[in-house]
């Protein structure tokens, strides 16, 4: 398996870091080659080069049959066409793990990415998409007949002490890149409304991005006291923060099945989102939360308010999402389907 360093900030890593810790690697002879790391251009580059030069050495003593590929967009995708380029140099099987909220974006934007994307689907064994608007997005401009689903998985045994805030007040979090992608400007624009309507309630922005901009916005609102915003989190600050809310909230313009909603059901939070890439195979409507269009700002207000005003259903809501993720997005389910889908590539 190849991809990012579990340590890296985003979500491709969180997944990575799922299947590193469950029994993947003891039910299978298995490798992770770190193809990306954070850190300086040099650093990056040097980490791609020493993972090609690495990946010959793995073909000669570890001799994998399968190849299993995690790629995104723009340079992620051009970093792991190379990795695609030796495995089928080597004859191995290739599976290609299509991450990344704008991929459809990204083959759109020149007839060389559409090109370069084509040949790679085609050209793959297997090709794993997160949800099932992004199967047919992939089948559009692929005629590979492997295209199969699979769920980003999630471990809720690690969200289950559940914590109250320190200060008493109901916690409205948001975790993930914080930016207009994932409609944070938004969110900033609905919080003095619903905190004109509801006094008694924190707003929690976990994530990195502009962190400074967003800063700003709220030292301008005036809305310091109802707003923290710690940067990325992680490990047990990344859990505290999920056990200590009562929501969770991500007002995106583009995903594709977003980990931080997966885990806010699994630490059985209603949930808040927008109705695109993946996050519908998730979040029912009306059920584990609500799904708003986005930039629909008054929608959103509503809806917080809603929950903010109603904890029994908040309580419902979260029971059913976590039911959900038990039996469709828990990490044994989704290794045991990943495991069935190595198993039909070595036929």
């Amino acid at each position: 398996m190849a991809g990012p360093s579990p340590e890296v900030m985003g979500g491709i890593s969180a997944v990575v870091q799922y299947y590193l810790r469950s029994d993947l690697p003891r039910r299978t002879e298995f490798k992770y080659l770190v193809t990306h790391v954070d850190g300086t251009k040099i650093k990056k580059i040097l980490t791609a080069l020493i993972a090609y030069l690495s990946f010959i050495r793995l073909i000669a003593v570890f001799r994998p049959q399968i190849v299993h590929i995690h790629l995104s967009s723009y340079f992620s995708f051009y970093r792991k066409f190379i990795l695609f380029l030796e495995a089928k140099l080597f004859r191995r099987k290739v599976l290609i793990h299509c991450h990344g909220s704008v991929f459809q974006r990204f083959h759109d934007a020149h007839r060389i990415h559409a090109f370069f994307i084509r040949k790679l689907m085609n050209g793959a064994d297997m090709v794993l998409v997160l949800s099932k608007s992004w199967r047919e997005v992939i089948r559009s401009y692929s005629t590979n007949p492997n295209v199969k689903l699979l769920y980003n998985p999630v471990d809720p045994s690690i969200f289950k002490a559940k914590r109250k805030s320190i200060d008493g007040r109901a916690r409205v979090l948001f975790m993930g890149r914080i930016g207009k992608r994932k409609g944070i400007y938004d969110l900033l624009k609905v919080i003095p409304r619903v905190v004109s309507g509801f006094k008694d309630v924190k707003f929690i922005l976990a994530g990195d991005g502009d962190l400074e901009q967003v800063r700003e916005i709220v030292r301008d609102s005036e809305m310091e006291n109802h707003v923290e915003i710690p940067g990325w989190v992680k490990g047990k600050d990344k859990i505290a923060v999920f056990q200590e809310a009562e929501m969770f909230i991500l007002p995106s313009y583009n995903e594709g099945i977003p980990v931080s909603v997966l885990e806010a059901m699994a630490a059985a939070l209603p949930v808040i989102s927008t109705t695109i890439g993946g996050i519908p195979d998730a979040v029912d409507d009306g059920v584990t939360g609500f799904l708003i269009e986005p930039g629909d700002l008054t929608a959103m207000e509503e809806k917080i308010l809603k929950l903010l005003g109603n904890p029994a259903l908040r309580r419902e809501m979260g029971a059913l999402g976590l039911k959900k993720i038990q039996e469709t997005f828990s990490v044994g389910r989704v290794v045991s389907r990943l495991l069935s889908l190595y198993e039909i590539l070595e036929r």
